[in-house]
């Protein structure tokens, strides 16, 4: 029986030799799908079913994922109408199987606290001033043998909101007393795919990628200002090549986690009020399905209240 990895691609056909095929209906058993698309401000799963590849005459696809540990045993069947040489019209039915595995993975999210410095206020130390981020993500993926190993990587979905507000209304209408940005909450790519433009190999070995979220401290009349962002972290998985073959990113697991903190100005300038940490929510949770996004969030835009 042959062998995939989740991700791989696999090219299948019905083969009858000397006869002309139509009428084509597949079934593949397992989590099979048609691939993942990013283009660009969008990303998404591609479903056998939407893109009409099982009524067609060969297709390639993929596996998402694996039931438990695996592997799993996928039954790929097809029946089809065929017309031989004389032209008498008969039905024909090919029948397949493939085993299916997936690799292993390790997450260690780490939550950092909230900091002030270079003028604003972030979960983590500020432009890397020596103190921890505000998540580190500490992964690893292991694949199994004889399977090359191919590589991990991330893609961040965010919701902003941020708050400013003034020290006194005056002579300000009492509607902008308070500005907030906000997207709505909508979820969004947070700044691209991969996140952070970083992909780690799948050989075992740990790798760290961190975000330290944040936002500027406003000038006076502005006396306060207040983040709570939350997040869903994906680690997706893309294996290598084989037989040329193409490849797709697969989900492995998310992480969930809220970045809510406080300044204001006091008698030293400005101060994170209370004690406010990055929550993590969801530490690592597996996960069959892929993140889906149709915009890219890098600022949202200021509403007055």
């Amino acid at each position: 029986m042959p062998s995939v990895l989740i991700g791989q691609g696999l090219t299948v056909s019905l083969v009858t030799p000397g006869m002309t095929q139509s009428a084509w209906s597949w079934s593949i058993s397992g989590d099979p799908f048609a691939g993942f698309q990013v283009t660009g401000s969008t990303g998404n799963a591609l479903e056998l079913g939407a893109t009409h590849m099982l009524t067609s005459e060969g297709f390639t696809y993929y596996y998402r994922s694996i039931q438990d540990a695996g592997p799993d045993t996928s039954t790929i069947a097809c029946t089809a109408t065929v017309t031989d040489p004389n032209g008498d019209v008969h039905q024909a039915t090919g029948t397949t199987q493939v085993s299916v595995y997936a690799p292993t993975y390790t997450q260690a999210p780490q939550a950092g606290a909230f900091n002030i410095g270079n003028g604003q206020l972030e979960a983590g130390f500020p432009n890397g001033n020596g103190g921890p981020p505000g998540i580190l993500f500490v992964g690893s993926v292991t694949v199994p043998a004889p399977f090359a190993a191919g590589m991990f990587g991330y893609a961040q979905l965010i919701t902003n909101l941020y708050t400013w507000a003034w020290t006194s209304v005056g002579n300000i209408p009492t509607n902008q007393a308070t500005a907030t940005m906000s997207t709505n909450g909508q979820n969004g790519l947070d700044t691209g795919f991969t996140y952070g433009g970083f992909t780690n190999p799948a050989s075992g070995v740990r790798f760290g990628t961190s975000d330290t979220p944040g936002t500027q401290l406003p000038k006076q009349p502005w006396v306060q200002v207040t983040m709570n962002d939350s997040f869903t972290t994906y680690m997706l998985y893309q294996p290598a090549s084989a037989g040329n073959q193409p490849t797709t990113w697969v989900p492995l697991c998310y992480i969930t986690w809220v970045a809510d903190g406080t300044a204001a100005v006091g008698a030293g300038g400005w101060a994170v009020q209370g004690s406010p940490v990055v929550t993590i929510t969801a530490g690592n949770v597996a996960t069959k399905t892929l993140p889906s996004w149709t915009n890219v969030v890098s600022a949202g835009s200021w509403q007055y209240q």
